[in-house]
């Protein structure tokens, strides 16, 4: 798996971790091109999994890139159901590939759990990428 080697840094925008709701932290941005950081540090098998929340109003993309790979592995956070979820995606970081070979996101979630690969060696590391894209606003009818 990986680890942490370093307390996560904001790049670039306005990422910080706070609560939108009483009880719920976690990294948010607001500005789109808001880029957080993690440098991460990896064993036999290395692998990570990012855990983030679906919903409906004020979500949006980000993208996931790990440094030393041109792979980009789109994190879609909004849903038209007016439920907020949690889904995760499990990164295979020593696999040189896309699980499905799809960039832009249309099916590359579709179940939540999917595998994308940066071609991280074992016992490597890395600096884990999140770029925010932007939001998808929902307007009350």
């Amino acid at each position: 798996g990986g680890r942490a080697a370093a307390a996560p840094r904001v790049v670039a925008g306005d990422w910080a971790l706070t609560e939108d709701r009483p009880g719920k932290p976690g990294w948010i941005a607001t500005e789109p091109g808001s880029v957080l950081e993690f440098d991460l540090a990896f064993g036999p098998s290395p692998y990570a999994t990012v855990v983030y929340v679906n919903s409906y109003e004020g979500f949006g993309r980000a993208f996931l890139e790990m440094s030393g790979s041109k792979n980009r592995v789109p994190l879609e956070a909004y849903h038209a159901q007016p439920v907020t979820t949690s889904a995760a995606i499990h990164l295979d970081v020593h696999k040189d590939f896309l699980a499905n070979h799809v960039n832009d996101g249309q099916d590359f979630l579709a179940n939540h759990v999917s595998k994308a690969g940066f071609g991280v060696p074992k016992f490597g590391n890395a600096t884990l990428r999140v770029a925010f894209a932007g939001t998808c606003r929902v307007e009350a009818s």
